[in-house]
């Protein structure tokens, strides 16, 4: 095996192109032989091919030096293959000594006077001509590959990181969350870890401009989707009483920031109010997605809003062929889960949808098809293409999916004997994947219906008297009743006496 050899393999373990990287590595291996397992064991080539290169190398070895985490010798050659366990282990040190050093309950939520005033309280921040040194600290943000890497770019950049940047290395964390797997699993165990991201934000949260707020809490709200990570309720309130401060905030900034609050299930009246009346005079100009993404906000809160509401329908049905089916979907659904009547909406929305029923996902028809049915907007032509398109993509509907389209069918009586009889071989197949309340409303479905065949009600009743402790609910029992009663079967063993709904 010639040095040659290794400097290849070497270049393809530290190559950015992450496809073409993956598939040398595996041929090189095959080509190799048992070589590269012994020189880098598996816990080793993660670590490698997580790292952007070897010239990184030694910055990230002198910052583990500075912290007294470095176990290894002071040779700085690259090519020394013990570097990089050395390098492992010396990180697995760092998590130790970090987490126990330091936990969420020492984050100084008051900001301290900003080390720098280079950021305005407008877009200024982000048009202004940047220095070297600053779109170099972008640049590196944007190249982390790993949560690690991540840290390691905060650490060393400290009073550096302008707002935007904060902003950044939120939205590039939850990016580095999709596809590495272990700093995902390290934020969920230790959440600790993310400590000085969480105070270089609460130092720079009063120089936050209106874009690097609304990124920033979007980030926020990404990382904790994707994780079991939050940030406490102070925080939150820090970027509240931020907003109410900024005030204005157009169609893009305005979406970004009422979602981060509604996915996080972050409840903030007073702003909610104070944008709901802002909004009111520049809805022309919010695009069919910021539309969605605010009416999902408020309805995802229960927070009332009539005249936005209104105002927004109107909006909606002008733009309703610019409307993407989640976009529109999401729409739809606002309005029917806040039970605001918009029937003007619904009927635009029904010839605009039915053209393009194909284009919509399984998610997509299941919350249409749902939010027409708890509207009570009957749509017959609508529900009639929604089965040729659930029918055509019912191996890619969840269980859950297929639950809320036929309970939609059966609320508004439409019949729709193939979906039924497809959605059959799913249900007794796919059981146990099935929520009781899933079971109860898929068979009430097929109760009111009058469909189903002696198959899919016998693997019900199986279910029901294998496991009766999962239908304690009322509702469940009474719908599951409902449906043998209404069919003329007998209603599962474990069912005594409950009366029907």
């Amino acid at each position: 095996f010639t040095s040659l050899h290794r400097h290849f393999v070497l270049f393809i373990l530290f190559s950015n192109m992450k496809t073409f990287r993956t598939f040398a590595f595996l041929l090189t291996c095959n080509i190799v032989g048992a070589w590269v397992p012994s020189v880098y064991p598996k816990e080793t080539c993660n670590i490698l091919m997580a790292s952007r290169g070897a010239k990184k190398w030694k910055r990230k070895k002198e910052w583990l030096k500075s912290r007294g985490w470095w176990d290894g010798p002071d040779d700085d050659s690259e090519e020394n293959t013990e570097m990089v366990t050395i390098m492992q282990k010396s990180f697995q040190k760092s998590e130790v000594e970090y987490g126990g050093r330091r936990s969420f309950d020492s984050v100084e939520l008051s900001p301290n006077k900003p080390p720098h005033d280079k950021t305005s309280t407008d877009h200024e921040s982000h048009t202004q001509k940047l220095s070297d040194q600053e779109i170099f600290l972008l640049q590196e943000i944007q190249g982390c590959e790993s949560l690690l890497e991540l840290l390691y770019v905060i650490h060393k950049s400290g009073d550096e990181m302008l707002p935007f940047h904060v902003s950044y290395c939120w939205n590039q964390l939850s990016q580095v969350m999709v596809y590495d797997k272990i700093g995902r699993k390290r934020i969920n165990n230790e959440h600790e870890i993310l400590l000085p991201l969480i105070e270089q934000t609460a130092k720079v949260t009063s120089e936050f401009d209106a874009r690097s707020l609304s990124s920033t809490m979007h980030g926020i709200a990404k990382v904790s989707s994707k994780s079991n990570f939050s940030i406490n309720k102070e925080m939150w309130t820090m970027f509240k009483d931020k907003a109410m401060k900024i005030k204005s905030f157009d169609a893009k900034e305005t979406s970004l920031l009422l979602w981060s609050f509604a996915k996080i299930n972050v409840k903030a009246p007073d702003l909610f109010d104070f944008i709901a009346n802002e909004t009111l005079s520049k809805l022309d100009g919010f695009s069919p997605q910021s539309i969605s993404n605010i009416l999902w906000s408020y309805a995802k809160l229960n927070h009332k809003a009539v005249e936005l509401f209104d105002a927004l329908a109107s909006t909606a049905i002008k733009k309703i062929d610019d409307f993407n089916p989640q976009d529109l979907s999401n729409t739809l659904w606002a309005f029917a889960k806040t039970r605001h009547p918009a029937p003007e909406l619904f009927n635009e929305a029904i010839l605009a949808t039915r053209l393009r029923i194909d284009a919509f996902k399984a998610r997509e028809i299941a919350s249409l098809s749902s939010s027409y049915a708890k509207a009570g907007h009957t749509a017959p032509e609508l529900f009639s293409a929604i089965e040729v398109a659930a029918v055509k993509k019912l191996n890619t509907f969840k269980s859950q999916d297929i639950s809320n389209t036929l309970w939609a069918f059966a609320k508004l009586d439409h019949e729709a004997p193939r979906l039924f009889a497809e959605a059959e071989e799913v249900l007794i197949k796919n059981i146990n994947t099935f929520t009781p309340q899933g079971i109860a409303n898929t068979m009430w479905a097929y109760g009111r219906l009058k469909h189903g065949t002696p198959e899919v009600f016998d693997a019900v009743a199986h279910k029901v008297n294998e496991t009766p402790s999962l239908f304690d609910l009322e509702e469940h029992k009474g719908k599951i009743e409902f449906a043998f009663r209404r069919s003329g079967r007998a209603v599962p063993e474990a069912f005594n006496g409950v009366e029907t709904v």
